[in-house]
């Protein structure tokens, strides 16, 4: 028996689905915990070269001094300038953050570089962060970078890894331990000695992503009924913007990053719970597919108890064969037909004709460029003008609304044109957002708002577009080379963050260019709104071939009646 069937007497979203709902909503809230935590545990922060000197008018005493802020290579340059003056290290540091300096301190104009090896730091957002902590300023730049890509790299890895966990062992055991091990390395980040140690701990954390975030989605979606799954699938998704939303306010009031790293692992140590006291159960749905009917059946009668429903007398039946463990055996035939079936097939059929090709192509330059303002702009809006923090909490903000509008226009027009000017209207925005100067500072991060709609609009329904996309023989193939390759953006994404250093506004304009031609491009992907998905690839091609003729006979119908216009005013009438 199918569980659809089973679900069609339980209830597509009754009490018992709405309380497994709201422990899934709570793991998955964890998740930008996870993703975001380098934006503030490792946020950029101002800072000046300190140099030791001899005093000017008492040659016997050292003092340190600050350099000017004003110019960028000052800061990684130690400038020796003799003073005529006193200034302590505390004084000059914090009247140059603060912007006093305007080069009227009493320097000599004699000066010499060398690299600098002390660095005075802005303590007005943060008590401390892991730049503070090592000095990842000027040359060490770039490990600030590595260690917010260690996070993603660690996504990709663990996307193989708690797929098999999942298929092979069970949802629960794949969300169990991925909180187990995020909360573990959450607190072993937290108090890493070292830069080396805190980045292979940001890695592992990264690698359990995938457990909770594709477990417990699937989980739910298991026990939802056709009827309420799109709407269920949106709910969902509104949880990755609101823990993006906790998270901001968890760090406005935990400045110091030890203290912040702790807090990201602290609910996923207190969710363990769940599964200590076995408040959920295993996936009936999943259960059923290996054959296990009894524990299925425990499972499944708690949950018509909880609904206030009754089974039909067929699902009855259906238990009893398995006293015989035939239902066993059927589903471990099953799973070695669609094993056999599913070796023929690979990622090269997604490249087998023309047409395939070229909707293969334009959807992985699609899932490479958009997630890179998705993930880049709630990255980088700590950068924005304005309050870091307020900045931050309105990325997450306005992707509610991203969601909101991509599941009206997904139904009201279709996949290829909402993606389409979803992520044209981001390029657009994206590019404009870093030249408003002059007091309309403002101004651009509206504009990095608007492109943050655009990027999450199109993100969230470019998944809906794949899973359409492909026949079913190859949409797995499909899917999971899409996320590769979305993956592979966002570990590039941290090191754009460099390329400011050439030109401020670089990377916003590769981000913009980027995805206002992936918008372009999507135009040409077909259509799949309210058309069956084909079951293989010859399916593919007789449907392309049904809709060829077609538009030929429309056209050859329009041509008629154009002819017969002509011909009734008098006009080309030749037999």
């Amino acid at each position: 028996m199918d569980f659809d069937t089973i679900l069609a007497s339980l209830g597509d979203f009754g009490p018992y689905q709405r309380k497994l709902f709201v422990f899934n909503a709570a793991f998955l809230m964890t998740v930008p915990f996870i993703v975001f935590a380098q934006v503030f545990v490792s946020d950029d922060v101002d800072f000046v070269c300190l140099a030791e000197i001899q005093n000017g008018s008492s040659p016997n005493s050292t003092s340190l001094r600050a350099t000017r802020i004003v110019k960028n290579k000052d800061r990684c340059d130690l400038l020796e300038n003799t003073l005529t003056g006193n200034w302590s290290m505390a004084n000059t540091s914090t009247d140059l953050l603060s912007g006093r300096d305007n080069g009227t301190l009493p320097f000599d104009t004699t000066i010499k570089g060398r690299t600098c090896m002390k660095w005075g730091y802005d303590r007005s957002q943060h008590q401390s962060t892991t730049v503070t902590e090592w000095n990842l300023v000027c040359d060490r730049k770039w490990l600030r970078e590595l260690a917010q890509s260690a996070v993603y790299a660690g996504m990709t890895v663990g996307s193989g890894i708690y797929g098999t966990i999942s298929d092979r062992y069970g949802r629960l055991p794949s969300i169990a331990s991925a909180l187990f091990i995020q909360s573990v390395f959450c607190f072993l980040s937290a108090v890493s000695p070292h830069l080396a140690m805190f980045i292979f701990c940001q890695f592992i954390v990264g690698c359990t992503y995938p457990g909770v975030l594709v477990a417990s989605y699937t989980y739910v979606i298991e026990w939802t009924g056709p009827s309420k799954r799109a709407i269920i699938g949106n709910m969902l998704a509104l949880t990755f913007p609101l823990g993006h939303m906790i998270f901001a306010l968890v760090a406005y009031f935990l400045r110091h990053w030890r203290l912040l790293q702790i807090a990201v692992g602290i609910p996923q140590a207190v969710l363990l719970v769940v599964f200590v006291f076995r408040l959920i159960p295993e996936s009936p749905r999943w259960l059923l597919s290996l054959g296990h009917v009894n524990e299925a059946d425990i499972i499944i009668r708690e949950a018509v108890r909880t609904n206030q429903k009754t089974l039909p007398s067929s699902y009855f039946a259906y238990t009893r064969l398995s006293s015989h463990n035939t239902m066993k055996e059927k589903a471990q035939n099953r799973k070695k037909n669609s094993k056999s079936q599913s070796n023929h097939y690979n990622y090269t059929d997604l490249f087998k004709t023309p047409k395939l090709c070229q909707t293969t192509l334009i959807i992985l330059y699609l899932c490479f460029s958009i997630v890179l303002p998705y993930f880049g702009l709630s990255v980088f809006s700590t950068s924005f003008a304005g309050n870091r923090y307020v900045n931050f909490f309105l990325s997450g903000l306005v992707e509610v609304l991203a969601i909101l509008l991509s599941s009206y226009a997904l139904h009201r027009w279709g996949r290829p044109r909402p993606i389409g000017v979803c992520s044209i209207v981001c390029g657009v925005f994206c590019f404009l957002s870093p030249f408003p100067k002059n007091g309309l500072q403002h101004l651009g991060t509206a504009f990095a708002l608007i492109a943050k709609v655009g990027a999450a609009a199109a993100f969230w329904s470019s998944f809906v577009h794949v899973a359409e996309l492909y026949p079913t023989v190859v949409g797995n193939s499909g899917f999971s080379l899409c996320v590769l390759v979305s993956r592979t953006s966002t570990i590039l994404m941290p090191f754009m963050r460099l390329l400011s250093d050439v030109w401020q506004p670089l990377p916003y304009v590769i981000m913009g260019s980027l995805t206002v031609l992936a918008g372009a491009l999507v135009l040409l992907v077909p259509e799949t709104k309210n058309r069956p998905v084909p079951a293989t690839i010859e399916d593919l091609k007789n449907s392309q071939k049904t809709k060829k003729a077609k538009e030929e006979g429309d056209n050859a119908v329009i041509a008629g009646k154009s002819d017969y216009k002509l011909c009734e005013s008098g006009v080309n009438c030749d037999v």
